[in-house]
This record gives C-alpha cells, structure tokens and sequence, in this order.
C-alpha cells in the first residue's frame, strides 16, 4: 500500500512553552498525525537539496535565495548581470554557511537557459 501523504487536515495545533517560559503560537509547533511534535522550520527543512533562483541577486529573487539557504539548501543564483550574482551569493554563503554559485543567464534566451541547466548539473 503506498504511503499516505501529509495533509494539512492532520495536523493539530498544540500549545508548547519557549525557553523563556511563554507559549509558542500554534505555527510555531504542530503536533503531527505521527503524534511528533515539529516546528515550521522541521517541516521545510532542505539539506542534500539545491535550489535555482533565476533572478535571484536582487529583490523578491534575493530573499528567496536567503530563504532557501537558511533552510538548508545549497543555492545556485542566476541572472543577467554576473557581478550581481557573485555579490549576492558571496553574502549569503558569509551569513549562512551554505553553499552558493553565481551564473550569468538570459531566461529569455534558450541557449541561456540550457547552458544553465549544463553548468549547475556539472559542477553545483
């Protein structure tokens, strides 16, 4: 029988007391239909994963690459100007010990996208 999948109907807030003493809200710890208790940072956790963030140097990109990397990823920042790229992924791999690559690419152009695609399954 193939393993049922985790939905959200079986997860149940419960209340669980800080460091400090105070309660933790319910998004911070859910019990599990496992019956185990996990954080949101459990449940999204992405160690052994990469991650591509197109246009990933700056902006929204930016905080999704700071994002994936806080959660574990090794993360691979494309877009159309390289020295942006390289700054940010220097940043992020300094502030969270992660991985990180810098790729220059034009996701309008298709020989961009492919040599992306190239570049990061050989060596990222």
């Amino acid at each position: 029988m193939a393993e049922r999948l985790q939905c959200a109907a079986d997860i149940e807030p419960v209340p669980r007391a800080s460091a400090s003493g105070n309660s933790l809200t319910n998004i911070q710890a859910m019990k599990l239909n496992d019956n185990t208790n996990k954080t949101v940072f459990d449940l999204f956790k992405l160690e052994g994963r990469r991650a591509l963030v197109t246009g990933g140097a700056k902006g929204l990109g930016r905080v999704m690459s700071e994002a994936l990397a806080e959660a574990g990823a090794d993360v691979a920042i494309a877009s159309r100007t390289l020295s942006d790229c390289q700054q940010a992924a220097a940043e992020i791999a300094a502030a969270t010990g992660r991985r990180t690559a810098a790729f220059q690419a034009d996701m309008t152009i298709a020989a961009d996208i492919d040599r992306l695609k190239a570049e990061i399954e050989s060596g990222f």
